[in-house]
């Protein structure tokens, strides 16, 4: 294709962007109006949160966990993020960039005898106050619309009055590999990473020309983090052209919600209090380029599908923990045989996806980015023979947790959680842990949970790797397996700063919320093959059971082995002076191999030099 053509379609591009904000944005507050005037049909886990979210366990975890939290460290090695600021404004003057040479990218029209040229796929931005601005995105010479989504970097909770960031979302399809050129309106210190590190990817930084630059050559989710700098950063999420959505726009049974901004105003199938509800066999399919602004709520169904590469889009809800306002973008409750896929959830007003009471399902490829009060990320909650799989989360809370509820109207049947598979997921904790079971532990079997192949890009608040029994659960057969944590910046904000914790403990704050029940205990628990990168922080670890003053009953955490753990190029054993189990613990055990800590495996569609060798340097690209 021609470099001006390419420009026409960008020029096309934008006069789109301006033509739809002009005729489909639905207005902020009459959205916050509705959201409080339906609060009556709220069920299952968000009338369970209402009573007591604004007390956060953020807060309330760390007095009861520990004073054991010094920051200095015996290991001597380097802090591997900052989070100082950027010097950008939200809306850079083109006046703030340099120019570029005028044969400054490459033509990316043309042929390679034996090799195939690469395939890519963009998507319009169809609301003006979605677009990203902070700086310029080019996909093989092409200006990339980017969505903004907020992030918050104050790691302290906060019910309402949120100190966020702009941030970056770019979602695209490719086949083969693609340039990325990211232009920026400041200065560069020649610092630029991007994430996850296991990629390898290597990145240029120009600061002549203010460019940062690299080639990607594999689908999944990345994070670029530019100056050394965690706050407006780009998350590239890049799928390859496997589902033909489109095509499934006809199928029966199917809600199909095309490219472009949805919202109750101008979509029949979202109702006026912002819902889509699916029946038993429905498919929701939203594709590349559509912007929905509603909830997904499916109840006591089978066979339920929401899938596709489109934005759930939260931003324009009411979040404020003290009043009561939120929008739980999707809700699962008593369902069998769902799939969630492929969508991603920008800054939900509240919890992201409510699952309750499930038993068979699959969420695969799901990325979320959270930033306001109580934004948990993936909340199962009494399910059974779920897989969580290839899903990108960033939360204000914790990223992927694991509780037990009992049923909602009748709190004598209690919950059961078990054989729950989550691997090949990345998370990225702003607040709270990143792998947790608990609080809420309420029923006895909770059973077969592993989280294996992940990889924690920042874990900025409590411990990663965290078991909190707080009610009357036998938590048995947990396993924490093949884990990288590439940043351990645990303790920033109101943060306790733990590495690991497991507890079975009464709470003052979470014990009693549902119904009181004696505690139970934690036994089976496998935590191996993991990889920390270098970091200051002192890395502490405890296991801790308890004594129960109300009924003067013991409560026991059992059988921990720890194995192959390495913290920057030192792997820890029974010598390890920063772990505390010596509170009702019965069996805490280092039981190190031979073999080298790698963490997690990261995920490729394919390596660089399969690319290289099957791609030319070409691409035809395309905007929708």
């Amino acid at each position: 294709m021609k470099k001006s053509f390419f420009k026409a379609l960008v020029l096309l591009t934008c006069l789109f962007t301006s033509f739809a904000c002009a005729s489909g944005v639905t207005s902020s507050s009459l959205i916050q109006n509705s959201i409080q005037d339906s609060s009556s049909s709220l069920s299952s886990e968000e009338t369970w949160r209402s009573s007591s979210e604004v007390s956060s366990e953020k807060t309330s975890s760390a007095q009861e966990e520990s004073s054991f939290m010094s920051t200095s460290s015996s290991l001597n090695i380097q802090s591997s993020s900052s989070i100082s600021s950027l010097p950008i404004s939200s809306s850079p003057l083109e006046e703030n960039y340099v120019p570029l040479p005028s044969d400054y990218f490459p033509s990316y029209e043309g042929e390679e005898a034996g090799k195939k040229n690469s395939k890519i796929s963009l998507n319009k931005v169809p609301a003006e106050d979605l677009l990203f601005k902070d700086y310029e995105v080019y996909v093989d010479g092409v200006k990339a619309d980017v969505y903004k989504v907020m992030t918050n970097n104050t790691y302290t909770f906060s019910p309402s009055d949120y100190q966020r960031d702009d941030a970056g979302v770019l979602i695209m399809r490719m086949d083969g590999k693609a340039d990325f050129t990211i232009r920026c309106p400041f200065a560069l210190n020649g610092q630029a990473v991007l994430r996850p590190l296991g990629h390898g990817v290597g990145v240029k930084v120009d600061t002549s020309l203010q460019l940062v630059s690299f080639t990607l050559y594999s689908n999944g989710e990345y994070v670029l983090e530019i100056n050394g700098n965690v706050k407006n950063a780009l998350h590239i999420f890049i799928d390859d052209f496997s589902a033909d959505y489109q095509g499934m726009a006809t199928q029966t049974n199917t809600l199909y919600f095309g490219p472009g901004l949805h919202t109750s105003a101008n979509d029949k199938n979202i109702s006026a209090n912002n819902e889509i509800t699916l029946s038993s066999g429905q498919t929701a399919v939203v594709d590349y380029g559509a912007v929905i602004r509603a909830r997904f709520v499916s109840s006591n169904t089978t066979g339920v599908k929401i899938i596709g590469g489109g934005v759930i889009d939260g931003s324009v809800f009411e979040r404020n923990a003290t009043k009561g306002t939120r929008l739980i973008p999707l809700e699962l409750n008593f369902c069998s045989s769902f799939t969630i896929q492929g969508l991603s959830f920008l800054d939900p007003a509240g919890w992201c996806l409510n699952l309750y009471y499930l038993n068979t399902g699959t969420i695969d490829n799901v990325k979320i980015i959270s930033s306001r009060a109580n934004g948990d990320g993936v909340s199962l909650q009494s399910c059974q023979n779920i897989e969580v799989k290839n899903c990108f989360v960033r939360t204000f809370d914790d990223s992927i947790v694991v509780k037990n509820y009992p049923r909602y109207g009748n709190y004598a049947q209690e919950g059961t959680t078990q054989h729950l598979n989550i691997h090949d997921c990345l998370i990225w904790t702003d607040l709270a842990q990143s792998m947790e079971i608990g609080y809420e532990t309420i029923g006895e079997i909770m059973d077969d949970i592993s989280f294996k192949d992940i990889t924690v890009l920042h874990a900025f608040h409590h411990a990663p790797i965290s078991i909190h029994d707080a009610n009357n659960a036998k938590v048995t057969n947990v396993k924490f397996i093949d884990i990288t944590l590439e940043d351990a910046s645990m303790g920033q904000g109101d943060g306790n700063g733990l590495f690991i914790g497991l507890y079975c403990q009464f709470s003052s704050t979470w014990s009693t919320n549902w119904k009181t029940t004696t505690l139970g205990s934690v036994e089976g628990v496998q935590i191996a093959n993991v990889l920390v990168k270098p970091t200051s922080k002192r890395m502490n670890i405890i296991v801790r059971g308890s004594l129960d003053t109300r009924d003067q009953t013991k409560h026991y955490v059992k059988n921990v082995t720890l194995s192959d753990i390495t913290l920057g190029d030192k792997k820890i054993d029974s010598l390890y002076k920063y772990i505390d189990s010596s509170t009702y613990v019965s069996g805490c055990y280092f039981t190190n191999t031979s073999s080298v800590s790698t963490g997690a495996k990261v995920s490729e569609s394919q390596t660089k030099e399969q690319a290289d060798t099957n791609y030319s340097s070409y691409a035809a690209l395309q905007v929708i």
